[in-house]
C-alpha cells in the first residue's frame, strides 16, 4: 500500500488504530484469523481476547459455514453469552451440510451461553443428546446449572419426547423455549414441562402436535410465569382451554394458531379476562362468531393492546371489527385483517378515522374493498409504513403508485405481490421480491386467485 505522499509503502499496522479495524471490517472471518490476525498485532490481541466475543451472530453472514470453520470461532469464544446460527437467520450464508452436528459441541465450547438459537439446522438425535452431555460435563464447575436462559430448536425433526425432557431437567433455569415445526417433540408428557421449568415465561408451540390434555396442564402449572405463549389450537376444546388460559393473568402475549375447533367461549371466558395482553394473535378461528366479536370489543379492557392478528376469522363483519377497533384503536399499532372476506370498504374507513398509531396494515383478500379511502392515508394514518393489498382485485395499482408518491417511506404490497415503495417511480413497474423479505406478521399466505 503506497503512502499519499507516494514515499514508501505504508503497511497495515501504520495506519491508526480506528482504520485498520475498518479495513478489517471488509474482511471475512477467515481471512481475519487465518491470514491477518497472526500479521497484525492489534486484530491479533483481539481475536485472542475472549471478551471480546461475548455475542455470535451469523445473521449477516455471506460466507461459507462450514463446521470447521465454527469449530475454530467458538474456540475464540468461551465467554460468548449469544450464539446466533440459525438456517433461516443465515439466508445469504452457505451452510455445509454438516453444521449441525455442532448442537452437541455448543455448550461445551461455550459454557457462558445465556442466548442458543439453533432453529431449523436440523440436527440429529446425537447432536442433540450431545446438547445435554455437554452441559453436565459442565456441572462439577457449576453446580447451579449453568447459565443458558433461552433455547430456540425449532423444525428440529429429531427431537423427541424424551429429548425434550432431558433438555427441561439438564436447563431448569430456561425462561424461553421455542419448539414450533418440532412435530415429533410433544406428546402427553409435554404437560410436564411446567413443573421442570419453573421459571419459564415464553412458549413456542406452534405447528405442533401437543395433546389439548397436556397443553391445559402446561398452561395451569405455569400461571405465575407465562407472559407469551405461542401454541397450536388444533383439536382443542374451548371449554378447557379458555379457564387455562384465563388463568394465566400475566401474559403479554398471546398466539392461537389453527384455531378452527374453538367456540365463542375461547373469547368469553378466556382472553377476555387478559387486561396484560399487548399482542393477540387469533388465526383460522372459523367458529368464533361475530358477536363473540363485539362482546370483546365492548367489554373487554386491553390498555396496552397494540398488536391485532384475525387472520381468517370468517366470521368477523363490520360490526365486530367496529366494536373492536372503537374499543382499543386508538392504541393499535399493528392490525391484520387477511382472508376476513365479510370487511368493507365501511370499516375502513373507521380504521383510517380511529387508528391514528398504525404502522403496519395488513388486508390480504379483502375482495370488497374498492380503496377509496386510500388517499386519506397520508393524513389520517401519519406513522403508517407498511400495507399489505395482495389479492384485493378492486383497488387498481395506479392507486397504490399514486399513495407512495404522496408518502415515499410508506411500501406497499400490490395485487400481484409486488413491492411498490419509494425506490420506484409512481409510474413504473416494481421488481418482484419475495414477501418473506419483509417483517409481515402472518407467516404465510393461503393462494387465492380472484378475476380482476
Amino acid at each position: 500500500m503506497t503512502s499519499l505522499s507516494g514515499k514508501g509503502l505504508v503497511t497495515l499496522t501504520d495506519l491508526p488504530y480506528m482504520i485498520q479495524l475498518q479495513i478489517l471490517a471488509y474482511l471475512d472471518l477467515p481471512e481475519l484469523l487465518n491470514k491477518v490476525a497472526p500479521l497484525n498485532k492489534y486484530f491479533y490481541h483481539l481475536a485472542h481476547n475472549s471478551r471480546f466475543w461475548q455475542k455470535l451472530d451469523f445473521t449477516n453472514s455471506q460466507c461459507h459455514l462450514s463446521l470447521s470453520y465454527l469449530r475454530q470461532l467458538l474456540g475464540f469464544a468461551p465467554l460468548a453469552s449469544t450464539l446466533i446460527l440459525s438456517r433461516q437467520a443465515c439466508d445469504k450464508a452457505e451452510l455445509s451440510d454438516d453444521v449441525a452436528d455442532i448442537v452437541g459441541e455448543v455448550l461445551h465450547r461455550c459454557p457462558r451461553l445465556i442466548y442458543l438459537q439453533l432453529a431449523y439446522l436440523r440436527p440429529s438425535k446425537e447432536a442433540l443428546a450431545g446438547l445435554c452431555i455437554g452441559h453436565r460435563h459442565m456441572q462439577s464447575s457449576q453446580p447451579v446449572g449453568g447459565h443458558l436462559l433461552h433455547l430456540d430448536l425449532s423444525g428440529s425433526d429429531q427431537l423427541t419426547p424424551e429429548l425434550v425432557e432431558t433438555l427441561a431437567r439438564s436447563f431448569p433455569r430456561l425462561q424461553s423455549l421455542c419448539l414450533a415445526h418440532c412435530r415429533r417433540a410433544c406428546d402427553s408428557t409435554t404437560g410436564h414441562l411446567g413443573r421442570l421449568l419453573t421459571q419459564l415465561s415464553y412458549i413456542n408451540l406452534d405447528e405442533n402436535t401437543t395433546p389439548p390434555e397436556a397443553l391445559n396442564l402446561l398452561l395451569m402449572s405455569r400461571t405465575d410465569t407465562f407472559e407469551r405463549v405461542v401454541l397450536d389450537a388444533s383439536g382443542c376444546e374451548s371449554r378447557h382451554l379458555a379457564p387455562a388460559l384465563a388463568s394465566c393473568l400475566r401474559l403479554r402475549m398471546l398466539c392461537c394458531d389453527f384455531a378452527e375447533d374453538v367456540s365463542d367461549e375461547l373469547l368469553d371466558s378466556g382472553i377476555s379476562q387478559l387486561g396484560c395482553l399487548e399482542s393477540l394473535t387469533l388465526r383460522k378461528a372459523y367458529r368464533i362468531s361475530d358477536e363473540a366479536f363485539n362482546r370483546l370489543g365492548q367489554f373487554g379492557h386491553f390498555p396496552s393492546l397494540t398488536h391485532l392478528d384475525l387472520t381468517e376469522c370468517r366470521c368477523l363483519t363490520d360490526e365486530g371489527l367496529h366494536h373492536l377497533v372503537s374499543n382499543f384503536g386508538h392504541r393499535l399499532e399493528i392490525l391484520v385483517l387477511n382472508w376476513c372476506w365479510k370487511i368493507t370498504d365501511n370499516t375502513v374507513d373507521l380504521l383510517f378515522d380511529t387508528c391514528r398509531l398504525m404502522s403496519s396494515l395488513s388486508l390480504v383478500g379483502l375482495h370488497q374493498l374498492t380503496g377509496k379511502q386510500l388517499p386519506l392515508v397520508p393524513e389520517r394514518m401519519p406513522d403508517l409504513r407498511f400495507l399489505d393489498l395482495r389479492n384485493c382485485n378492486a383497488i387498481q395499482d395506479p392507486l397504490c403508485h399514486q399513495l407512495v408518491a404522496q408518502r415515499p417511506c410508506l411500501c406497499i404490497v400490490d395485487f400481484f405481490g409486488f413491492i411498490v415503495d419509494g425506490s420506484c417511480d409512481a409510474g413504473g413497474v416494481p421488481e418482484p421480491e419475495s414477501a418473506a423479505g419483509f417483517a409481515f406478521t402472518e407467516r404465510w399466505t393461503r393462494p387465492l386467485r380472484l378475476l380482476r
